[in-house]
């Protein structure tokens, strides 16, 4: 691997601070915000909870579909023009998605600018500047960088909460959009005029590193792939079918000040995914990945059990925290077991390649919201997930040991 020792210490924790706040703004707005929003569309639009579901199940989609060719980008060209053009595509996404007068005018931008935005600016961006930063002993500098998401997901649906409020939910994407620009561009300005970091984070030089470099087709014929990119879809789909539905659920309790009690769950999973990542990255570089897969997903089975059985807020609470405990692996499992048995020069593109497992998870908000407009219930799915959560813990076990690659 080139380059990666000459970073010195304090400019390794400033990569990961940068790689923390990047993601806290592409994915805290995008994907935290949603269930926030879905309240005043509902409303607005008179739509159907499965319609409005339909709407981040289109981000998903189109994220899984433009991951691979944004990660391949990411190991040819610098990350630097690669965030500043994510952060262009969010404001862009924003300003029209306050424009829009239809929920299928949402719909497409959902489908289209908002999940390359968030490519661009998200996990695949943060985790690609964590492997170039640090050669070895990544497993606390990911699960600090991950926890970008989660605090974007507790400050932002908070404050959009409170501009819905104050403004509507129009002003409130306004307002998402000028934090971003304010946030973003002068701190990818201050990282990245070190000489040092500008010139780490470019793509990984010709010589010894890209010789390693693996192609597309022997990604896809390895179990060292398949089976850490599958042992996290269980996590996404459960992650997905409560967050993007927290708010239905929370309506269906009945309580004065839904979309209070939503955004204050919201920050309640946030926290514990946040606790979540913390212990997945201390001990990610000396424990058994295996072990890892196995103790989220069994938090993340308690937690379909619990928000199935939940018919108060002190019930739907505990279900929270320990979907919030569990689903908090998704992001420093997979890029702990991606960039120990993969190569460097590769980790862009097999981090994108990951991504085609996204539309699984896409699936799961929209079948809640349509198991709960055909039945009434969200027990189905969350049964179904419960028999993909034990069929997972199987298939583990297999799971290659790590190499010398990276």
């Amino acid at each position: 691997m080139t380059g990666q020792a000459s970073l010195s210490v304090s400019n390794q924790w400033l990569v990961v601070l940068y790689s923390f706040l990047i993601q806290a703004v592409g994915i805290g707005i995008a994907i935290y915000c949603f269930a926030t929003f879905s309240l005043p569309w509902l409303d607005e639009f008179g739509a159907s909870r499965r319609d409005v579901m339909l709407t981040t199940f289109w981000l998903q989609l189109a994220t899984g579909a433009f991951s691979p060719f944004v990660g391949y980008a990411m190991d040819k060209f610098p990350i630097r023009r690669m965030v500043l053009s994510g952060l262009v595509l969010l404001v862009l996404s924003i300003w029209m998605i306050s424009l829009s007068e239809k929920l299928w005018h949402i719909w497409l931008i959902y489908a289209s600018v908002l999940p390359l935005a968030t490519t661009l600016l998200g996990n695949l961006a943060g985790q690609t500047l964590v492997v170039r930063a640090f050669a070895d002993n990544r497993g606390m500098a990911f699960g600090i960088s991950a926890l970008g998401t989660n605090f974007g997901g507790l400050i932002f649906p908070l404050l959009a909460a409170t501009w819905i409020l104050d403004f509507g939910w129009r002003d409130a994407y306004s307002y998402l959009g000028l934090l971003a620009v304010l946030v973003i561009l002068p701190l990818t300005w201050f990282v990245f005029r070190k000489a040092d970091i500008a010139n780490l984070m470019n793509p990984v030089a010709k010589g010894p590193a890209a010789e390693e470099a693996l192609t597309t087709k022997d990604v896809f014929r390895s179990l060292r792939f398949w089976i850490p990119v599958v042992g996290v879809v269980p996590l996404s789909m459960s992650f997905g079918a409560i967050q993007f539905n927290l708010g239905g659920l929370v309506r269906d309790l009945g309580v004065a000040n839904d979309l209070g009690l939503t955004s204050q769950l919201t920050g309640v999973m946030v926290v514990c995914m946040m606790l979540g990542k913390l212990f997945y990255g201390a001990v990610g570089d000396r424990l058994d990945h295996r072990f890892l897969f196995w103790i989220a997903n069994g938090l993340t089975a308690i937690a379909l059990v619990l928000v199935m059985m939940a018919d108060t807020e002190e019930a739907l609470i505990f279900g929270i925290i320990f979907l919030g405990l569990g689903t908090g692996g998704i992001l420093p499992l997979l890029a702990l077991t991606i960039s120990s048995r993969f190569p460097t020069a590769s980790f862009g593109r097999v981090m994108g390649l990951s991504a085609i497992t996204i539309p699984m998870g896409a699936f799961s908000p929209v079948l809640a919201g349509w198991s709960y407009d055909v039945f009434g219930t969200y027990v189905y799915l969350l049964t179904g997930l419960l028999l993909v959560i034990t069929l997972v813990v199987l298939m583990v076990r297999w799971l290659p040991n790590t190499s010398a690659t990276s």
